[in-house]
């Protein structure tokens, strides 16, 4: 994990605390989350992880970085979808804002995470496009 993305990291969470203070101030108040911090720490820290996560197996080759982003990927979809379930069990009156603020914060990391990875990772394997030299067996 670099510095670079450490700052731009730091940067996107700034803007997220910022815009859904903004929002929220337009919102109903029914969703309205009032604890959308804990929100915000929780994508800040996994997609810490999660780039981590990318440079380690990078180094280990193009297979292994495929194999951690799509696994990663899915477990981390799953988990979140987990979480608001679990907080619907708990917390029924209180969802609809939770999975609001839930959603926007999932969108706006999906998008940094993905940005940030096509930036750093984007060239470790770049396919020919002209394959009309190959010998044909």
């Amino acid at each position: 994990m670099n510095g670079a993305f450490i700052v731009r990291l730091l940067i996107t969470s700034v803007l997220a605390f910022a815009g859904y203070s903004f929002l929220a101030q337009r919102l109903p108040v029914n969703l309205v989350y009032a604890n959308y911090l804990y929100i915000l720490i929780f994508f800040v820290v996994l997609t810490a992880i999660f780039h981590y996560g990318l440079s380690k197996s990078a180094l280990a080759g193009t297979k292994n970085f495929i194999r951690f982003y799509m696994t990663a990927t899915a477990l981390k979809l799953l988990g979140y979808v987990g979480v608001i379930m679990i907080y619907a069990l708990i917390n029924k009156p209180g969802i609809m804002a939770f999975a609001l603020c839930f959603l926007l914060h999932y969108c706006l990391f999906t998008v940094f995470e993905v940005g940030m990875a096509y930036n750093q990772f984007g060239s470790l394997k770049k396919i020919p496009s002209d394959r009309s030299n190959e010998v044909q067996p």
